[in-house]
């Protein structure tokens, strides 16, 4: 009987017989950014909180999902990459609430400088 010999080392790294997925992290960071944002547009009128709603819901938001989308492009490239549509509408999600977000906090702002409430 023929020997084959030792048994091939399983393969090592990210990709080692187990499935890559979205990082759904800074998705729900970005998320809970863009949510809170919101929340304190609508629950205060002060200009001051309208800045730093407008701030986070921005920049904050944009940033986050940002880097969801550069390292989701990076694990994309592995071979074992798990697809999911709700990755897709997760993304699509933040990028309307951060409008929303920015919208509700910039009437706000403008409210404010057009009454001279600074």
């Amino acid at each position: 009987m023929d020997d084959p010999g030792p048994a091939p080392a399983p393969a090592s790294g990210p990709s080692a017989n187990r499935g890559t997925t979205a990082p759904v992290v800074w998705l729900i960071a970005a998320l809970v950014s863009a949510a809170v944002a919101i929340v304190l547009s609508m629950l205060s009128d002060s200009h001051w909180v309208a800045i730093g709603a407008w701030v986070l819901a921005g920049p904050v938001t944009i940033t986050l999902l940002a880097v969801f989308v550069r390292v989701d492009t990076l694990r994309r490239a592995d071979p074992w990459y798990a697809e999911s549509s709700v990755i897709d509408w997760g993304r699509r999600t933040v990028v309307v609430l951060s409008l929303i977000g920015v919208t509700l906090s910039a009437w706000t702002i403008a409210d404010a400088f057009a009454r001279s409430n600074w």
